[in-house]
């Protein structure tokens, strides 16, 4: 999940520097202290609950990629309560955002009825625009529901 935000091939921050950028308002910076906590990198423990801590911070600064992780936290209940209704409204945020991997879980959710009634059509539209980025679990799943 470490994604920083700049695409200049940058020399790595260290988990320091990006405390420090992350108690000062960058969102990257947030979501990459949640990864790191969600994933033990950097030489951190693996702390769910603080890397929902991060994603959150982020999720509500706007940053699609922190809020498609907090969805995921909420859908699998990792640092927090298990619940695909909390999950639904951060996982269409970072869908409308353009994160392929929301719209997918977004179809998925909709199609399954997970934190929301079994919508066929919302499904499809939420697949077919994962499809058309070239996610393919997003096109199988699709054939699937025609």
């Amino acid at each position: 999940m470490l994604s920083f935000g700049t695409s200049q091939a940058a020399e790595i921050p260290t988990f320091e520097e990006l405390s420090r950028q992350a108690k000062a308002g960058d969102s990257w910076a947030m979501l990459n202290i949640g990864a790191a906590f969600d994933n033990g990198t950097f030489g951190q423990q693996i702390d769910p609950e603080k890397a929902v801590f991060w994603y959150r911070q982020a999720a509500e600064k706007g940053l699609a990629k922190a809020q498609f992780a907090l969805a995921h936290s909420y859908a699998t209940g990792n640092g927090l309560k298990q619940s695909y209704a909390e999950a639904l409204p951060w996982m269409h945020q970072a869908a409308l955002q353009g994160e392929v991997d929301a719209m997918f879980l977004l179809g998925v959710m909709h199609a399954e009825g997970l934190g929301t009634a079994v919508d066929v059509e919302q499904a499809k539209s939420w697949l077919k625009k994962a499809a058309a980025q070239d996610h393919h679990d997003a096109a199988d799943y699709l054939k699937k529901l025609q």
